[in-house]
Order: structure tokens, then sequence, then C-alpha cells
């Protein structure tokens, strides 16, 4: 892999639970435990996992929404891990987000202009006359008409309330974007329209992207590597289709039998017993140990560390292979 445009090492975020109305803390939720990835410049990795898993924590400590209780977070070779206020201005600039609810991450109150040129405004990168050009483009590579400028998010349908975002996200020309299930609240015959666009856009200015989802499917076609997590570790990472078609991990072949195509494809079924455990109360060894059909007595006891088991494809546990 060439160097990383961003990248995380040793990326630790928790969580306290505070029991009463005084704000004592009386546990700590583990929500990201030791999460070290990269992403490559015009490089689309995929994160997969359970609910609860710790997907969108990490999407937001990668951005700073969120400050990590221990690691590093470098972008473009910058150390931005300890970086606050003015210090984040330029990093802002070059990371940007989708969220999963296009409604809910839109002003009611703003019409779609103003939403997609304030994050121009605030970076001071456009005014007046130029201002309204600029959203015009943005608006026409998202294949939205001009004359949304003036509506509402209340007037769009979903897809285009989408799009919108997508517009937003890209009106400071990042070089990096977190897309957090940005489809999943969309009807189905709007999703294919919104990944089409995010390739396009991905294609067209060479955005990195984190893509969380739980849609391995989604993940095998638009992603280059997939990390697959569960209870704020990383299980297995590597290219997406290999991952896909050969999972190396537990966690990874039972979440990969879930899929549609897998079952038509003659593969078997794999159930998972139980739920995912408490993360303010994660298991003792491989925190998977729990729920795995092939879990040993080793595992109950010993965190297995991430190792490589073909050119570019590392799993963490302590079995040679998958039956």
């Amino acid at each position: 892999m060439t160097a990383p445009l961003i990248a995380a090492e040793g990326l630790v975020k928790h969580f306290p639970v505070r029991q009463d109305v005084f704000g004592r803390v009386s546990a700590q939720v583990q929500a990201v435990a030791g999460v070290s990835l990269a992403i490559a410049p015009n490089e689309v990795l995929g994160l997969a996992g359970e609910s609860g898993s710790g997907k969108s924590t990490i999407g937001r400590l990668l951005l700073r929404l969120l400050d990590p209780t221990d690691g590093r977070i470098s972008f473009a070779g910058q150390d931005v891990t300890a970086l606050h206020d003015r210090g984040l201005r330029p990093f802002r600039r070059q990371a940007q987000i989708v969220f999963q609810d296009p409604i809910g991450s839109l002003d009611p109150t703003m019409t779609i202009g103003a939403a997609i040129a304030e994050p121009l405004r605030l970076q001071g990168m456009a005014n007046g006359p130029e201002l309204r050009e600029r959203v015009g483009a943005l608006l026409q590579a998202v294949a939205l008409p001009a004359g949304y400028y003036n509506r509402h998010p209340n007037e769009l349908s979903g897809g285009q309330r989408q799009r919108v975002v997508i517009a937003r996200a890209l009106s400071v020309d990042p070089s990096f974007i977190v897309a957090d299930e940005p489809v999943s609240a969309l009807d189905v015959s709007i999703q294919a329209q919104i990944i089409n666009l995010l390739e396009e856009m991905r294609t067209r200015r060479g955005l990195a992207m984190l893509l969380i989802s739980h849609d391995i499917a989604l993940m095998e076609h638009l992603c280059d590597r997939i990390a697959v997590l569960y209870l704020g570790r990383v299980m297995e990472i590597g290219p997406a289709r290999d991952l896909v078609r050969a999972p190396r991990h537990p966690y990874t072949e039972a979440l990969v039998s879930a899929v549609p195509e897998a079952a038509r494809a003659g593969r078997r079924r794999i159930i998972l017993r139980g739920d995912i455990p408490n993360p303010a109360n994660p298991p003792a060894g491989c925190v998977f140990h729990t729920r795995c059909p092939y879990a040993q007595p080793d595992c109950s006891r010993i965190v297995p560390e991430m190792r490589p088991v073909a050119s570019g494809h590392l799993k963490a546990c302590l079995r040679d292979d998958v039956p």
C-alpha cells in the first residue's frame, strides 16, 4: 500500500457510564479497543460489523468529532490527535462526513443552497456571486436541478436529501470522507443511485473514503479493502473480494454467510449463538470466543494479535484456519 492519507494507531475510546444525578461514573464502556487502520489516497476502506461494534465511533474519532481516550491519528503525515479549535480548521476542510440520516443532518430552517454554502463560508473559500455559482455547480455535480437552491429539506425526497448531504460534504474539496451507512435509511430503489454517485465522486475527485456499513455485498462492490469489527476490535482486514469470498476469521465467516448471495452459492448459513457481549464488561481473551463455533480453551485467556494469512490479509484469531 502507498503512504496512507489517514492512519490510526492503537485507537481507544471509552465512554463513562454515569450512575446517578450527581454524575458519578460507575463504569466505562469500551467502544473502541486498540484499533489500527490506514487508508491510502483514492482508497475505499469498508468497516463492517454488527450494531454496537464501534463502527460509527471509529468514523467520528478519525474526523476528530470525538476525542480518543488513547492512540494516535495522523493525516497526510501530520499528527492531528491533539489539535483543537483553530488548529483543526485546515483538517476539517480535508475531512468530511456523510451521515446515515439525511433529514437529521440538515437544518430544516435552512434552504438547500444555504446548507451547501455554509461550509464554504465558514472556511472562507467563497462569498457573494462566486458562492452561489459554486453551490450551483455542486448541485449539478450530484444531479440536482439548480432550482432546488431555494427549497427546504422537507420538500425533497430521501434520496434527494442524501444528494444534498453529499454535495455539502464535497463543497470544500475534501480528500477524505467518512460515509456512515449512507444508504441504509433510503428506499431500495434509491440506494443504487446514491452508491453510483459515491463511486463516481470517488473516481472523479480521487477521494479516500471510510465506508461504514453492515452490507457486505455493497462493500465487495465499492471497497478496495474491508475491515471487520467486533466489540471495538478488528477481527480481520484484507482485500474486499478475498475477504468476502474466502473469509479467514470465524466472525467474518458468519457475517458473509448471512448475505443472500452466499445462500444462492450454496454456502452454509452460520447462526451465532447468544448476543454481542456488554462492552462495559467485555470477555477476557478473544472478545469473540463466547459466540465462536470453533472456540478453544486458550481463546478465553489469550488476546489474539493481528497476523498475516495472505498478502495484505490479516486476522486476529488463534486458529490457523477456519474449517
